[in-house]
């Protein structure tokens, strides 16, 4: 389990240099909107690739999004 706050990103990384960032935004009581950015990086720390999408997901419904390969699967809640 992962908490995010509205508009704030939260980083994680994911090792093998690669990251994924993740920022909130509520639309209402029932839907969120959740930018994803997958960032790679080379050992050397210069950027690799970059990859980004928005997804508009309702509040305890699971939804999945494939980023460069990568597939993330993820269940919003709010906390009360």
């Amino acid at each position: 389990m992962l908490q995010l706050t509205n508009h704030y990103e939260t980083c994680i990384e994911l090792g093998d240099g690669k990251s994924c960032t993740l920022k909130p935004d509520l639309i209402d009581r029932k839907n969120v909107q959740i930018t994803v950015v997958l960032e790679s990086k080379l050992p050397d720390g210069k950027p690799q690739g970059l990859n980004i999408t928005k997804v508009v997901a309702r509040r305890d419904q699971q939804f999945e999004v494939d980023l460069g390969g990568m597939d993330l699967t993820m269940t919003p809640q709010l906390a009360k």
